[in-house]
């Protein structure tokens, strides 16, 4: 960090307060309303209500763009067959080529400025138009006594057998109702003469093409004519259709030409023709048919040397052509008279980007109308491209509903209400002006200062008791019920004794939850009145620590969950206060029979009296057993006193960090309004005091000061004794001062070696200047988008004693993997593993510590290796403003289909009872890499479920198996389909030279791309690029030494299987 030039202290909050201020423009412009069709499926009484969202017509957009730029005709645009056509020597630059690819990214249109050019090797066939013209022919010539029309001739079959299939027709004069029997019949063998004389005739001449003769293999007529009698004849049914008709389809002609070609040396002719292909021409990947009769490829070609291109192609072909003859194939090329350009929607990348900005509002209000015509409809329950599921109030009545559709009819849109994203944010700017303002109150002065200067926290009153063997030491030793590691001991020992904040880091893996779980429990064990926040910016962080909390011998303990219980993981939904509220007025099963009651911690807390009453067998065991049983069923009354005494001692909340504040900003100072977490809050804590205002009030009438001092004390509002926030390396200063706010004493734990809540400079100064403050965002740097709040304190230099400690042992990642990733945590005294080779090599996969995986594959993995560094040495190229590598793609495919095929997958698969066990993450820096992956994901969805993410969203989550697509590479094309040009890029593999190393050069998301696996890592990407700085020269280093490195062309032949 100490190379990194920060912005100074009041430039940094300055630039918070103008953070906030640009979020609330961009909510602003997320609650514009949002089209929607017209909703004519919708049911207006229904629960819920779904919704299609109105869409731009990307495509007719995209030619509009290509009709200015390229000026297209309307002529040269086959839109059902996804391209557009130009003429060969066209006029238009590859510049307006380019440009119209931008314009492609907006409008969600697959397009590459390289032309197309198809080219087949196959069995030659006459075309149906010209055997309908040697037939039509024919006919003429031979004077039928009735007119005929030919109306369809088609192709069907390939290679060495094909047909041409012709129907028929002649045209008749109606019967007449009139006519008398014998006319009828008359007319009717006149019918069948002429057909026989038409089948007759194209029987006797046959087509000839390429020295081969058509033989006539079919002739049957599409109705019955013939019979056995005139009766029956006159019986059947088709008489009555003549009359009405001037035509009868009359026979259905089938020619096959049959060639002598000798299957298998057309095949082995094909193959050595698609090899030679590929050697001349990289991009092309020619494709053999089932049979091996026929050979397709496409090809495209660089627009400035297509010329050239399309000769070498001619030139190759041509040296095959006696051959081909030989075999009766023929090579053709459909593409070269006209420029033919791919251009096709990409719905995949549209809905999910849809998906992805609509999927931010779940769970948020909806309504019709704006401003002050707005009215509610429900919440956005699901997003489903183009679909949104709108989840109606149960006591919206049936009158209200029909007035909603009525109005949502005749608008045809529905407005966003972020109302809850503005009150997040007020609190926020009420927390950080309360913490930056020496004039407003705060519990703890101290942390004011000390949210910006770590070096202002007191430190340890008796440093000697942070060392081993201390008194403090061995009651952690004594009392803690979750075994700590060395480094977790000395954490918990200094959060306990630092008076105003402690800050611990706390890497991947280190048992974060553990040590929370041990620093909440010895803080109630020395005083139970101690009252405090676990929070973090997730509800999964709160709810995992939460479950630690959970002890089976003791109820001291006691937390409760604040927040919306849909929200959180079943581990904190068991203490979540609303579920104890229902327990509590449930009836009991002698009243209403078994009932399925969502587990919660007062049923568990009852389990753990009787399990001890039973333990300590202080009754008869018929009482015991009578005991038990009252307490698995109490009666309503008795639950509503256990619920009554649990919030009277609870000494714990687990609640997020965007949770919490006291007033709404609908507030007046005659009718305040409170926040949802204030309300539960109030209901726990009343206006009880904390352990610290109570050892206040008890020093102030020890001292002789009286009850005067003890009365300044505040009660109404949100007090901690101790806040404690997980993950704060990825909050900023806002969300941390917001905790901090409410707490007499912070401890903050995060990693600063992961990363921060802010990274993209670019957004942050674009979401500065969308407030107004260009000054700030000119000012902003990217030091200040790669330092977290929690760094700039952990790093402060002159911190005093007991404020920074460390977890350095993890127990997530295989030993091989923990060396790849221990690099980044050398300036804070290294990493540890804490699992031993012999421990993580047991292939018990039901052992707490084994990280074995059983997997055998000839080239990609072996039972002893983690780490696996698969080579692509291929262009990146540019997406919009992200990057793709099709080659990487490719490539995790190809590992896909290895592990798949490997020997004991399905094994390890099959051991997993989690889905999360189950699946493959395969994870990248750049979110257009992210759709190409998630179409690979897509293809083995039925045999390896695959988790596809960036590496950003992926921080928190682990996965057994890990596949990271670098993307980068130091070469750059310009489309997928350029070849490499050696006499112009001699230097960097036929391709300009790129050096940049992007996104990923910021280690802090490299640690966290490689900290996600725990028995087995592959990294996907180009080492010579990556080597070139030290991070990844290391990892490469280590991958070399521990692992194995795999040319990804090594694979493809797998790929293919």
């Amino acid at each position: 960090m100490s190379s990194r030039q920060l912005s100074d202290l009041q430039t940094h909050q300055q630039s918070w307060y103008s953070y906030i201020e640009a979020r609330k423009a961009l909510i602003k412009f997320n609650e514009q309303p949002i089209g929607i069709k017209p909703a004519a499926n919708i049911t207006p009484l229904a629960d819920e209500w779904k919704v299609e969202l109105e869409q731009v017509d990307s495509v007719s957009l995209f030619y509009k763009s290509a009709r200015q730029t390229l000026r297209l005709r309307e002529i040269d645009i086959r839109e059902k067959e996804g391209l557009f056509c130009l003429p060969w020597n066209t006029t238009v630059t590859e510049g307006a080529l380019n440009s119209l690819k931008q314009a492609a990214e907006i409008c969600y249109m697959e397009f590459e400025p390289a032309p197309m050019l198809k080219g087949t090797i196959g069995s030659w066939f006459e075309h149906p138009d010209l055997v309908k013209a040697k037939a039509t022919l024919l006919l003429q010539q031979a004077e039928l006594a009735f007119p005929w029309n030919i109306i369809k001739a088609e192709c069907q079959g390939e290679a060495s057998n094909y047909q041409t299939n012709l129907e028929i027709v002649l045209l008749v004069n109606p019967e007449s109702p009139a006519m008398t029997t014998a006319e009828r019949n008359a007319k009717r063998w006149a019918h069948a003469e002429a057909r026989m004389a038409l089948t007759r005739i194209l029987t006797s001449h046959g087509f000839v093409a390429r020295g081969v003769k058509a033989s006539l293999v079919t002739s049957r007529l599409t109705r019955n004519v013939w019979a056995s009698s005139f009766s029956q004849l006159v019986q059947q049914t088709w008489v009555a259709d003549l009359v009405e008709q001037e035509q009868v389809k009359i026979c259905q002609l089938r020619y096959c030409f049959q060639t002598s070609a000798d299957e298998k040396s057309s095949s082995g002719l094909l193959e050595e023709i698609g090899a030679e292909l590929r050697l001349a021409f990289p991009k092309i990947q020619p494709v053999l048919s089932a049979n091996s009769f026929r050979l397709e490829f496409q090809y495209h070609l660089d627009f400035s040397k297509r010329t050239a291109q399309v000769l070498r192609l001619r030139n190759l072909l041509d040296t095959y052509q006696n051959r081909l003859e030989q075999v009766g194939l023929v090579a053709r090329l459909f593409g070269t008279d006209q420029l033919h350009f791919l251009a096709r929607p990409d719905p995949r990348r549209q809905q999910e980007d849809a998906n992805t900005r609509f999927s931010k509002l779940a769970g948020e209000e909806v309504g019709v109308g704006e401003e002050k015509t707005y009215q509610k409809i429900g919440k956005l329950a699901r997003v489903q491209f183009p679909f949104l599921t709108i989840a109606l109030p149960p006591e919206i009545d049936a009158e209200t509903r029909l007035q909603l559709f009525t109005k949502l009819t005749a608008g045809n849109s529905i407005t966003p209400n972020l109302t809850g994203e503005r009150e997040k944010l007020a609190r926020l700017f009420d927390a950080l002006r309360r913490m930056t303002d020496p004039k407003k109150s705060v519990p703890n002065p101290q942390l004011r200062a000390a949210l910006f200067d770590a070096a202002q926290a007191r430190g340890v009153a008796e440093p000697a008791e942070l060392n081993i063997g201390s008194a403090t030491w061995q009651e952690v030793a004594q009392h803690s019920f979750l075994r700590l590691n060395e480094s977790q001991h000395a954490s918990v020992v200094a959060t306990l004794l630092a008076p105003d904040m402690a800050l611990v880091q706390g890497p991947p893996g280190t048992g974060k939850s553990t040590a929370i779980s041990q620093i909440i429990w010895h803080l109630v064990r020395q005083n139970p009145l101690n009252r405090v926040l676990l929070t973090s910016e997730t509800n999964t962080a709160v709810d995992n620590a939460l479950e630690k909390l959970e002890n089976g011998f003791h109820n001291l303990v006691k937390p409760i969950r604040i927040g919306s219980e849909a929200k959180m993981e079943e581990e904190g939904g068991r203490y979540a206060l609303t579920r104890l509220e229902e327990w509590a007025t449930a009836p009991t099963e002698a009243q209403s029979g078994p009932v399925d009651q969502p587990d919660n911690i007062l049923r568990r807390w009852m389990r753990t009296i009787a399990r001890r009453a039973t333990a300590q067998a202080l009754l008869p065991t018929e009482l015991t057993i009578a005991w038990t049983t009252a307490l698995d069923d109490l009666a309503p009354a008795t639950r509503a006193m256990v619920l009554k005494h649990y919030l009277e001692n609870v000494n714990v909340i687990g609640a997020t960090g965007g949770s919490l504040g006291e007033k709404s900003t609908r507030s007046t100072p005659t009718k305040p309004v409170y926040t949802k977490f204030f309300r539960q809050y109030r209901k726990v804590f009343a206006e009880r005091l904390t352990a610290t205002e109570v050892s206040q009030k008890n020093s102030a009438k020890n001292s002789g000061k009286g009850s005067s001092s003890v009365n300044t004390i505040d009660t109404s509002g949100i007090r901690f004794d101790v806040v404690v926030m997980d993950e704060a390396s990825k909050a900023t200063p806002p969300e941390l001062a917001l905790a901090l706010v409410y707490a007499y004493k912070a401890i903050i734990i995060g990693d600063h070696r992961q990363l921060p809540p802010l990274l993209d400079e670019g957004d942050f100064r674009s979401t500065l200047l969308a407030a107004g403050a260009p000054e700030l965002a000119a000012q902003f740097s990217r030091a200040d988008a790669e330092t977290s709040q929690f760094e700039r304190l952990f790093t402060r230099p002159g911190v005093q004693p007991g404020v920074v400690s460390r977890f350095d042992t993890q127990y997530r990642m295989h030993p091989d993997i923990n060396a790849v990733i221990e690099q980044f945590y050398v300036d804070d005294n290294g990493l540890k593993c804490g699992i031993l080779e012999a421990a993580a090599d047991e292939p018990n996969l039901s052992s707490a510590l084994s990280r074995y995986h059983g997997l055998t594959h000839p080239v990609l993995v072996s039972p002893s290796d983690h780490l696996i560094w698969v080579e692509v040495d291929e262009p990146e190229l540019l997406a919009g403003t992200s990057r793709i590598n099709p080659s990487e793609v490719q490539a995790t495919e190809a590992v896909l289909a290895c592990l798949s095929q490997s020997q004991g997958f399905e094994e390890f698969q099959a051991h997993w009872t989690k889905p999360e066990e189950r699946e493959v993450a395969l994870i990248t820096f750049y979110g257009r890499q992210v759709n190409l992956l998630q179409e690979v994901a897509a293809q083995f969805s039925d045999i390896i479920p695959c988790r596809v993410q960036t590496v950003d969203k992926f921080q928190g989550m682990e996965r057994n198996i890990v596949v990271v697509s670098l993307v980068r590479s130091d070469k750059i094309a310009a489309t997928r389909f350029q070849e490499p040009d050696l006499e112009a890029y001699p230097a960097s593999g036929g391709y300009p030279l790129q050096t940049s190393l992007g996104f990923a050069q910021f280690p802090n998301r490299l640690n966290v791309a490689l900290s996600r696996a725990k028995r087995l890592l592959i990294i996907v990407g180009n080492s010579r690029h990556f080597s070139r700085n030290d991070c990844y020269r290391r990892v490469y280093e280590t991958v070399q030494a521990r692992g194995r490195i795999v040319p990804y062309a090594d694979l493809l032949p797998y790929l293919k299987s």
